[in-house]
């Protein structure tokens, strides 16, 4: 790789690892969005044991919404992780003399 392609690659690599990030962010924000609906009414819930069933399904869904957004912020951090690695490689191919 010529020493002017490098910057390139390494722009290229930043540049996937923010849009990585950017859709894990989207993701996580959508899950969020869809455990925050609740299509029932109050009144459909008119006995103690139907209040405590809505009760266990929404902890579920804010447990689901959790979930997704450790699986997505790890997946970014993974993507920048790789992004990174392949920077380095990328500047070491383009000049071994250099440190990096």
């Amino acid at each position: 790789m010529h020493w002017v392609t490098a910057p390139a690659a390494a722009a290229a690599a930043v540049a996937a690892a923010a849009a990585t990030a950017a859709a894990a962010a989207a993701a996580t924000a959508a899950t969020a969005a869809a455990a925050g609906q609740n299509t029932r009414t109050a009144a459909e819930y008119n006995s103690s044991s139907s209040l405590l069933l809505l009760q266990l399904q929404q902890q579920q869904k804010i447990n689901n919404s959790e979930a997704a957004a450790r699986t997505a912020t790890a997946a970014a951090a993974a993507a920048a992780a790789t992004a990174a690695a392949t920077t380095t490689s990328a500047a070491r191919a383009a000049d071994p003399t250099a440190t990096t």
